[in-house]
């Protein structure tokens, strides 16, 4: 047996197939493709709300050891030395 033999489809079998997967196939798959393009704009939206708070703790760190440097640095200049 030939597995590469091909099938023929007349006109009539061939729009019966078209609409078949126009009507069956493309629904559910362009319905998980809109539910995929709103989950990722979600994750897209969570994901920049996470990185700009990411860099305010970032700044404030930042911020909080200079400070805590600026204080060591004054308290170890106003230890007498002996």
């Amino acid at each position: 047996m030939n597995t590469q033999e091909h099938i023929s489809l007349n006109d009539e079998d061939a729009v019966t197939f078209y609409n078949f997967v126009r009507d069956e196939i493309c629904p559910p798959l362009e319905l998980e493709n809109r539910k995929l393009r709103t989950r990722d704009r979600e994750l897209a939206e969570q994901f920049a709300l996470a990185s700009s708070q990411l860099q305010q703790i970032s700044l404030e760190a930042h911020r909080l050891r200079a400070a805590l440097h600026q204080r060591t640095a004054v308290a170890t200049d106003s230890v007498p030395r002996t």
